[in-house]
């Protein structure tokens, strides 16, 4: 079982006319990693994926951020799309 610590919401759009809440940045502590979930899109493009030349020895998913150690993570692009996720009130699904 997942337990994830979440930051801020929006709401998915699901089929069918159904919504669904969520956070906005989240943090995970997986069994072998540590999950950064950034639900947040910068010029049409979710920032994870965005910046993820930027981000380090980082595994990087559509708005997941994965890593074995904080020392494989560059906090400076951290902080950036943190950043950019506390601006935003709304997610496009």
């Amino acid at each position: 079982e997942q337990e994830i610590i979440g930051y801020g919401d929006y709401t998915i759009n699901l089929s069918r006319g159904k919504k669904s809440e969520w956070f906005m940045v989240g943090l995970a502590i997986q069994k072998n990693y540590i999950s950064i979930y950034v639900n947040a899109v910068e010029d049409g493009q979710y920032v994870a994926e965005k910046y993820r030349s930027k981000l380090g020895k980082v595994k990087v998913g559509k708005s997941s951020i994965s890593f074995k150690r904080l020392d494989d993570l560059d906090m400076d692009t951290l902080k950036k799309v943190v950043s950019i996720a506390r601006g935003q009130s709304n997610i496009p699904s």
